[in-house]
């Protein structure tokens, strides 16, 4: 993952603490009307009658459901965006909930997967637009370091003005082979106000995904509250710790499988990261 600046927008890769009522798009690709997997969609006009708050923008997409041809299953519900073609892209925006403002500051949340793993050439572009077919402004770019499993990604922005769409750009160059890059699960958040104030650091975990446990590296020494909470805002676990250890293992064995935020709060400090249950 990169830091960039980019057409004025601040781009910081981190996890924060969320807030449910903050939830501005919980973007999953579930609300359509296929029964089987659709590939190379090229025409907004299908691709938009397909699946709603999504619309298409440029170049080829595919929408994939468990029983597709690609090497891995949607990490939430049945349906993943992907472009699968070699030497090719395609561009999608979301339907935001509500205007995003310049000044505040907003979380992008997903997951991005390569049936290949880290090889060729291969980038994911988020940006922020006005216009349903323009990708607009450039926010963040995701170059390489794509995983063969589901990889969580983290974006914090702050819009130079305001914004209504949020767009979504997958592209590969890799010769004489199909990488298959995935994407899925997205949400957006604005973030709580005041909450940069607080020195808010990365928390180390392993492993990640999970099954069973998660094991937390503890940098602090003041007692601390462990919430995790899902991708919705809601919290799903707290425990509180008076004399911390250094590390500290936490079972998760019920939780629904999915993509969750740890958040180790302190009164003075916040460490924060993001996990997948499998």
């Amino acid at each position: 993952m990169k830091t960039i600046l980019l057409a004025g927008l601040l781009v910081v890769f981190q996890s924060k603490f969320l807030a449910a009522q903050n939830l501005i798009l919980n973007g999953g690709f579930e609300t359509n009307t296929l029964t089987t997997s659709v590939s190379e969609i090229e025409h907004a006009n299908v691709f938009d009658s397909l699946i709603s708050g999504v619309f298409f923008l440029e170049g080829t997409l595919d929408l994939i459901t468990h029983d597709g041809a690609a090497c891995v299953d949607p990490l939430q519900g049945d349906w993943m965006i992907a472009d699968d073609d070699d030497y090719y892209w395609g561009a999608f925006g979301f339907v935001l909930s509500q205007t995003l403002l310049a000044g505040h500051t907003y979380q992008l949340n997903f997951s991005d997967q390569s049936c290949i793993g880290n090889y060729g050439s291969r980038w994911i572009e988020i940006g922020l637009s006005n216009n349903p077919d323009q990708i607009g402004d450039v926010v963040a770019q995701i170059i390489n370091g794509f995983d063969s499993v589901w990889t969580p990604q983290q974006v914090t922005f702050i819009p130079s003005v305001d914004k209504t769409f949020l767009t979504v750009k997958l592209l590969e160059e890799y010769a004489g082979f199909d990488s298959g890059l995935h994407a899925d699960d997205f949400s957006l958040f604005e973030m709580p106000t005041g909450i940069s104030g607080i020195n808010s650091s990365t928390l180390s975990l392993f492993p990640n995904p999970a099954h069973i446990t998660i094991t937390l590296q503890l940098p602090i020494t003041n007692p601390f509250n462990i919430i995790i909470i899902n991708t919705l805002g809601e919290e799903v676990m707290r425990q509180h710790a008076a004399a911390p250890p250094s590390s500290l293992s936490l079972n998760i064995s019920s939780l629904a499988e999915g993509a969750y935020f740890v958040v180790v709060r302190s009164d003075k400090q916040v460490f924060t990261s993001k996990f997948i249950k499998e």
